[in-house]
């Protein structure tokens, strides 16, 4: 009897687990069906990668010029037909906004290369743009005097924290050829291209300006604090009216639209998660050789962890933080600063006849103190002397 019991038992036990197992396998399949209610946001949207976040927002720039893979996960995009001269931020104008400066193109992929990532020269592929996801309304550095005003765009290795604004992942001279000056006239207006210094001058422009302005966080908004706006209209001799920034649903535009006497700036922003019509995916080709660019100092948006010897504050306002080079880099640097270095005045040489004459040194005798008029030398022989 007992036997019979444990028999029945263990046959029991043995219904459960195949029990288990057949429900384990049809709530596997149901969950993939769909049928138990599971979003379909799942299958659609699969974790991304960063060509992934790449393409869904910034596909419209594949017309309008080629994308190169550098390496995997470092993708840069090269504008189509520029002529010899051209550099970023040369062709639109300034408007001031909620956001500071903010750059409006004449160029069709102005709404993605002047608001998101970065520029570069590469000695090797010419201007590239490295994009990135965080939105700014221009990423550029300013100088200025009292007659001229210019910008130069930041290199990838400019990174935006929210805690300290830009901060460099390596010390960083903008090359002379990266700056734009123009009349104070000329600015906030569509800039034409004989109004800007040419670049014969713009080195000696360089050495009689000074550096100005910086990034901050305003109510979530990310401002770009170039030069005063009432220094620019005080000396530009205009008003310059604050333009309102709208976020449109249609992808890859920024235009220009008049409501009454004021300006609306109508700008494209891609959101995170969005899906492409058509599934539309960039198509990049691999780099043939490795770039100047130093791949390795690049840094992507969210996973920037800052550094706590680098974060300085200067009342309440942020600074441009540049992390010290490396020693191949000092050589490079020091040719760079060679080239902007301000040449040092002169000094007129007065002949001696001119000269205005100096009080001769009034001498303690006895002491070896210092007298009103100069220092007497100490000797271990106790005696003095002096300057006739």
């Amino acid at each position: 009897m007992a036997r019979r019991l444990k028999d029945f038992h263990r046959s029991r036990r043995s219904e459960k687990r195949c029990l288990m197992r057949i429900t384990m396998v049809l709530a596997f399949l149901l969950l993939n069906m769909g049928v138990l209610g599971q979003s379909n946001s799942i299958a659609e949207y699969p974790q991304t990668t960063h060509q992934d976040e790449i393409s869904m927002s910034f596909a419209e720039l594949s017309p309008l010029g080629e994308w190169i893979e550098f390496q995997s996960g470092v993708y840069g995009w090269q504008p189509a037909n520029m002529g010899p001269g051209w550099r970023p931020y040369m062709h639109g104008r300034w408007v001031w906004s909620d956001h500071g400066w903010y750059w409006i193109s004449d160029e069709p992929f102005g709404w993605a290369t002047y608001h998101y990532g970065r520029w570069y020269d590469d000695e090797i592929y010419g201007w590239i743009w490295i994009p990135d996801l965080e939105w700014g309304p221009a990423w550029v550095e300013w100088r200025h005097n009292d007659e001229y005003v210019g910008w130069a765009p930041l290199p990838p290795y400019a990174r935006f924290h929210v805690s300290i604004g830009i901060r460099f992942t390596r010390r960083w001279i903008a090359p002379v050829h990266y700056w734009c000056f123009v009349a104070y006239r000329h600015f906030g207006a569509d800039i034409a291209y004989r109004e800007y210094l040419p670049q014969s001058n713009v080195r000696r422009m360089i050495s009689t300006t000074r550096s100005v302005g910086h990034y901050e966080i305003d109510q979530d908004r990310i401002v770009n604090r170039g030069v005063e706006r009432n220094v620019i209209e005080r000396r530009g001799g205009s008003r310059i009216a604050r333009t309102e920034i709208a976020i449109i649903p249609e992808r890859g535009i920024e235009r220009s639209r008049k409501i009454g006497e004021a300006e609306r700036i109508e700008v494209y922003r891609p959101q995170r998660g969005e899906r492409l019509p058509g599934g539309k995916m960039i198509r990049a080709r691999k780099a043939e050789s490795r770039p100047s660019l130093d791949i390795d100092r690049l840094e992507r948006s969210g996973n920037y962890t800052p550094n706590e010897r680098s974060l300085r504050r200067d009342e309440g306002r942020t600074r441009m933080q540049q992390v010290p080079p490396t020693s191949r880099e000092e050589k490079q640097l020091e040719k760079a600063e060679k080239q902007i270095e301000r040449p040092q005045a002169k000094r007129e040489r007065i002949p001696q006849h001119q000269r205005p004459a100096l009080p001769s040194p009034r001498l303690n005798q006895g002491t070896h103190q210092r007298s009103d008029q100069g220092m007497l030398p100490r000797r271990s022989s106790g005696k003095t002397r002096g300057r006739d």
